[in-house]
């Protein structure tokens, strides 16, 4: 099992790559970081094509993604939804569906607390996946937490199915 969590953002999409279920591996982390001064459509690409490489050179079984916190700043928020847009796009050509989290549930699965501070997952995330550092920047961290969590929630979908 190898799971992509992906931290959305239009100007900065965190990723992580996990193996595993019972005791995870770290594979990979990073942010995409789109260019400055172009137009969105040509950023969008940008995330497209590079997302759609993560999935092509791994053998990625699953995607999980932390759900946009819908905020007062609707003109950010649309744009992180395009950026959601091009992620399923992505994962569909690769056959591969998306699960979205909360940040709570993610906070959940990770540190144990729904409320837990961005500190404290990033500290756990460390631990989880045997980090000499807390993962940088802050959106690969959480693209991390958001692997982690969907593999936790695959863990106990397969013990309530036995």
């Amino acid at each position: 099992m190898l799971t992509l969590g992906i931290d959305p953002g239009s100007s900065n999409l965190g990723f992580g790559l996990i193996k595993g279920d019972k005791d995870p591996e770290l594979v990979h982390y990073g942010c995409l970081t789109t260019p400055t001064g172009k137009e969105q459509g040509e950023k969008l690409h940008y995330l497209f094509e590079n997302v759609s490489d993560l999935l092509s050179n791994n053998e990625v079984t699953d995607v999980s993604v932390e759900q946009l916190v819908y905020g007062r700043n609707v003109s950010s928020a649309a744009s992180v939804w395009k950026t959601m847009g091009v992620v399923q796009l992505a994962a569909t050509q690769h056959g591969l569906s998306i699960v979205e989290y909360s940040p709570p549930q993610i906070k959940q699965a990770v540190t144990g607390s729904g409320r837990a501070s961005k500190k404290d997952v990033q500290q756990m995330v460390k631990i989880i996946l045997g980090m000499q550092d807390v993962p940088k920047p802050d959106h690969a961290a959480d693209a991390l937490a958001t692997a982690i969590c969907h593999l936790q929630n695959y863990r106990l979908q397969r013990l309530q199915l036995t």
